[in-house]
């Protein structure tokens, strides 16, 4: 047969395995793409020198044929095999080398493309690839909780107060910081699937899920965060946690950066979070979630949080320019894997004066 029969050949498949993945048949559809991707082989073995760009364009198909076929000790094997045959030109090694990294992420079982959120964050501080690690930190550590949370809440888990993620929640969905395209600062975030999913479970959930409701959650939070979000997560402790989580999220107006921007993995919608963003957030939280009971004057608080015993109900202030701390009661309620990340920087606290004590009603960062 010649190059143009497997090749025809490997298209015949690879369109009968699309369909089937359609139809939701994953394993059938592997079975297919694995036989489309040795007809593309066999067709390579038909070319000549005098034709390189067809090698080229045919070698990256048989690669990503095995990709998709989910075969990846095939497609590595492979891609190695092109890539040191002399015979490439220079857009098929980046493209083959492009997949090998696309197949380095397949391993640890990674979604290169789908399961994941792109990030890039603007600021008089940032440049061209860096931006100050104490920032970027906090924005990563906030990503992880809103990622864990999101998996806890897609699985119906009772809402967490304290301490981190179940094992099972850790060990199945793991956050994954990725490198981005270049940028002012940019990176990707995914979900890494740890252990293999039982098709037959149905409380098994894909990292696609996840990354796809956080970003309907933030997009909600950003845009909408009253109605929108209220039919999206109905849940009043799921709400509020992801309220202020997002907002925790969003720049303040004297932080490193001025805005942040979330994008979808398809790059065809993209959240700004702004320091405005932190005000539309706390008017939903102090008309839907301050206690209806306060009756006492509601007073501000700016200072270092020093210390803290949530299942004691309080936590400590220490007040710009003054040397003694506040203690602040009735602070028990709030979720302490965003509360913690807090001690020993600057906050902004909300409380209610009673009498020669102070009730806790809202905490967030203040730099």
């Amino acid at each position: 047969m010649s190059w143009l029969e497997h090749h025809r050949q490997s298209e015949q498949y690879a369109s009968k395995a699309e369909v089937t993945a359609q139809l939701g048949d994953d394993i059938e559809a592997q079975k297919l793409y694995a036989i489309a991707a040795q007809a593309e082989e066999r067709a390579l073995d038909e070319l000549g020198h005098d034709k390189p760009r067809t090698y080229g364009i045919t070698a990256v198909s048989a690669v990503a044929l095995y990709l998709k076929a989910a075969q990846w000790s095939a497609a590595k094997t492979l891609a190695h095999r092109y890539l040191g045959s002399g015979r490439l030109p220079k857009f098929a090694r980046r493209q083959l080398k492009d997949l090998l990294d696309s197949i380095e992420m397949r391993q640890v079982g990674i979604d290169p493309h789908n399961a994941r959120m792109h990030v890039s964050a603007k600021g008089s501080e940032i440049v061209m690839g860096g931006a100050p690690l104490n920032s970027v930190v906090a924005v990563a550590k906030n990503l992880e909780s809103l990622i864990y949370r999101t998996a806890e809440y897609i699985k119906n888990l009772p809402h967490r107060k304290r301490g981190e993620p179940s094992k099972e929640i850790r060990n199945s969905y793991r956050p994954w910081i990725l490198q981005s395209q270049p940028g002012s600062y940019q990176f990707a975030v995914s979900v890494q699937e740890t252990r293999q999913l039982d098709m037959f479970d149905p409380d098994d959930i894909h990292p696609k899920q996840i990354i796809d409701r956080l970003f309907d959650i933030l997009q909600a939070c950003a845009g909408s965060p009253r109605d929108e979000l209220s039919s999206i997560v109905p849940d009043d402790d799921y709400r509020k946690t992801f309220l202020k989580l997002t907002r925790d999220l969003a720049p303040t107006e004297n932080g490193d950066f001025s805005q942040i921007d979330i994008r979808s993995a398809s790059g065809t919608q993209t959240i700004a979070l702004i320091p405005g963003t932190r005000g539309a957030i706390n008017e939903v939280i102090r008309d839907d979630f301050t206690p209806s009971s306060i009756e006492y004057e509601q007073t501000e608080i700016r200072g270092i949080l020093r210390a803290l015993h949530l299942d004691r109900d309080w936590i400590e202030i220490v007040p710009h320019g003054v040397e003694k701390g506040r203690r602040i009661y009735r602070a028990g309620d709030e979720v302490d894997d965003r509360i913690g990340p807090m001690v020993n920087h600057s906050v902004l606290v909300r409380a209610a004066q009673a009498g020669d004590k102070l009730h806790f009603l809202d905490i967030e960062a203040d730099e």
